[in-house]
């Protein structure tokens, strides 16, 4: 028999705990497999290849105008199945015109197909806004901005987008949100199986009806359906992180908690269910297997700052809940997952992301590294379905591993079916970015010699491997004096 892992799993719809494999299938494997031809060994390049070719120019803003500060102040991107690129991003400029704008792409396109401006002449603070995809190129942006000059306070405001393949695409009227979803700023939104959004309210708007619980009109026949926030189900909670459940057969999303269920237990870290139809909470189910601390007297790591995952396989849903908790000397942060330990001993883990894919494997990546090793890595690992071994933390770019070189992420994001991608440096590049993708089950690695790492601004990828990463530019214009432009590069 083939080892099992102790993935934590729950029937779907009733949060019961069991061993992986509940939903039955056999454990089988090939006994003498007819060898394989042995591989012939090919040098590995120097240096990956470049991508500047790629690039394409979604803002210039001319020189004298970003003198205070960068100007591209928040970008988000969305690469869709057919590979097409959206990119919706802020414009803050010293002196104004401060506006929202928006711009499509098609696959490996360096010209926007339909671009414009979503929202013009907004008060000039960088205020956070939201975008949700749709389908069908169309999106949903909450924001802040108002027309006004610094007000006391800027109700929030949602409107609908529909990006084009010609023209400036088409903007809604906004529409003010309600009291209920006020507090705190722009809500948060989430989506289920299908394009429904959902929001949760607050208890401060007096919302304490039963369900089913007020729908609110975004315009142009799209509806937000508001629940209560989840009432906590521990008896102490230090975090809560809440992310979407797409694959779960009725709406809800995942609660990840820190925290103890009894006043007498140790502090552990629960994964929840919450049914956004009615905002019951279905009981927590602990997933470390040793209290988790992440903090002392010199040394704090975060606990709650990557989303719990999950994915459905044979009616059970496995979860998958990253944090990063001190080793036993006090001094490091390791990575876990479902309470493995994913990095070497030895190791501190700063940034880091996971995903799962729909088979169930798990990919992490992360930067790893201490005095002790000498330098830091951007290095990755894998659990396969139905395994409880992780493999040996590896390179994600072996050509790039120099001794005394040091290595850091920049920039993650997670696409559908487990791809990732990334954007990192390394010493040895000197000053160009490396982005690097995880599809197909392996990596691959190219660079942006124009551009700086710490200047990306967004990376998105779709469950195909297809993938754009935006970068702030800050190069010379017409010849004379440095300007700022926001420009897009595919992988």
């Amino acid at each position: 028999m083939i080892a099992r892992t102790l993935l934590v799993s729950a029937a779907v719809g009733a949060g019961v705990l069991c061993i992986a494999g509940c939903g039955g299938g056999s454990d089988s494997q090939s006994l003498n497999p007819p060898p394989m031809p042995a591989p012939v060994p090919t040098p590995a390049p120097t240096n990956p290849p470049s991508i500047d070719s790629t690039k394409a120019v979604l803002s210039r803003l001319p020189p004298g105008t970003c003198y205070q500060g960068p100007c591209f102040n928040g970008t988000s991107a969305f690469v869709d199945a057919a590979g097409e690129l959206t990119v919706i991003w802020a414009e803050l400029p010293t002196g104004g015109p401060n506006r929202l704008a928006a711009a499509n792409l098609a696959n490996r396109g360096t010209t926007p197909l339909s671009s414009g401006v979503i929202e013009s002449d907004f008060a000039a603070r960088v205020e956070p806004f939201t975008v949700r995809p749709l389908g069908n190129r169309r999106f949903v942006v909450m924001h802040q901005y108002g027309a006004s000059v610094f007000p006391a306070f800027e109700p929030a405001r949602s409107r609908i987008v529909d990006m084009k393949t010609l023209g400036s695409p088409d903007v809604a009227d906004a529409v003010l949100l309600p009291p209920m979803l006020q507090s705190g700023g722009v809500p948060q939104l989430h989506q289920g199986s299908t394009a429904q959004l959902y929001s949760r309210a607050s208890f401060t708007s007096g919302l304490l009806t039963p369900p089913p619980f007020p729908s609110v009109s975004l315009g142009v026949g799209v509806t937000l359906q508001t629940t209560l926030p989840p009432l906590n189900p521990l008896a102490q909670l230090e975090s809560l992180r809440a992310s979407d459940f797409p694959e779960s057969a009725d709406p809800r999303i995942l609660l990840k908690m820190h925290g103890r269920l009894l006043a007498s237990d140790d502090l552990s870290m629960y994964v929840a269910e919450q049914r956004l139809l009615d905002g019951s909470v279905l009981p927590p189910i602990k997933i470390s297997t040793q209290p988790v601390s992440n903090s002392n007297a010199s040394y704090v790591c975060s606990a709650a700052d990557v989303e719990a995952q999950a994915t459905v396989r044979a009616a059970a849903t496995e979860y998958v809940v990253p944090w990063l908790q001190l080793s036993g000397a006090g001094f490091n942060c390791d990575l876990m997952v479902n309470g493995q330990r994913v990095n070497s001993g030895a190791a501190n883990v700063t940034n880091y992301t996971v995903n799962i894919d729909t088979n169930g494997a798990v990919v992490a990546v992360c930067t790893e590294g201490s005095s002790a090793l000498g330098s830091w890595r951007v290095l990755w690992s894998r659990r396969e379905a139905g395994s409880s071994a992780w493999s040996t933390p590896a390179p994600v770019a072996p050509q790039l591993t120099v001794a005394g070189s040091d290595q850091y992420l920049m920039r993650v994001t997670r696409g559908p079916g487990g791809t990732l991608a990334i954007v990192w440096m390394a010493g040895n590049v000197g000053t160009a970015a490396l982005v690097s993708k995880y599809a197909q089950g392996a990596w691959s690695t190219v660079q942006v010699q124009g551009a700086a790492p710490y200047d990306a601004r967004s990376i998105a990828i779709n469950g195909s491997g297809q993938g754009a990463v935006l970068f702030r530019h800050v190069p010379v214009c017409n010849g004379t004096a440095i300007c700022e432009e926001l420009a897009a590069y595919w992988f």
